[in-house]
């Protein structure tokens, strides 16, 4: 059958046929499979890859590290499922450049999160683009997974941020308390998060649970950023501590 998937958000994961993928020989045959699947719309020259894998090594050692990744990621996923139903080679390559065969069907987290609705989305993202994976000597190949990790994070947590406002509007407060909890965790230092956090709790007729918060988050925003809190969120305590807010809006 092979079906390939891979998930980046989150632990790298490769299965084919639902099996794991556990036999990469080395962080460069990962590191080349993610590249090339990330970035599938076009060929790319070998010589752009090499350095993005192995910076300032010299050409022929480069080459001949290239020519063994390569190879060992040719073994370890020869074909996978084709677009017609087929089986088709993963890679196509000639003396100047590489890609991920236009042919092939595989199934990409990544994708998948971008084509998603919120909910289906959410769902999708484990944790931070490649949190588990570093390309040891290449910041280039850092530098790239940096920029993807936080267009990821941003994009999720905005999708958190509409889905806990619906339940908020919705009287929803369980749902909306979790969703808020879930943005903390992946950025804690995001001030909104906390806000919803707050006005969920203090909806849910959990004030006290509310106000301690806003004392946590100080104490955070002091040790972190030597920052006090936002206006928008002195303004949603005294709300709380006066009552003004405490039940669900009309």
């Amino acid at each position: 059958m092979n079906n390939l998937s891979l998930a980046l958000l989150g632990p790298f994961q490769a299965t084919l046929d639902d099996k794991p993928i556990t036999q990469f020989r080395t962080k460069s045959v990962q590191a080349l499979l993610i590249f090339l699947a990330c970035e599938a719309e076009r060929p790319y020259p070998r010589e752009q890859l090499m350095e993005l894998l192995w910076p300032g090594m010299p050409q022929a050692s480069a080459q001949a590290n290239m020519r063994q990744t390569l190879y060992r990621l040719r073994k370890l996923i020869p074909e996978v499922k084709g677009q017609r139903g087929d089986t088709v080679p993963l890679l196509l390559t000639d003396r100047q450049t590489l890609q991920i065969n236009p042919d092939a069907s595989y199934t990409l987290d990544v994708d998948d999160f971008a084509a998603s609705e919120p909910l289906p989305a959410i769902g999708l993202y484990r944790g931070d683009f490649l949190a588990d994976f570093y390309l040891p000597d290449s910041e280039a190949f850092e530098e790239w997974a940096s920029a993807r990790r936080a267009a990821y994070k941003r994009q999720v947590l905005e999708l958190m941020e509409g889905e806990t406002a619906v339940h908020l509007q919705s009287a929803r407060y369980d749902q909306a308390i979790q969703l808020a909890q879930r943005q903390i965790e992946i950025d804690n230092l995001r001030e909104n998060s906390h806000r919803q956090l707050m006005e969920a709790w203090a909806r849910n007729g959990r004030r006290r649970e509310a106000l301690s918060h806003y004392q946590t988050l100080r104490q955070l925003l002091q040790d972190e950023l030597a920052i006090e809190p936002e206006p928008e969120t002195r303004r949603l305590l005294e709300a709380i501590r006066s009552g003004e807010l405490s039940q669900a809006p009309a």
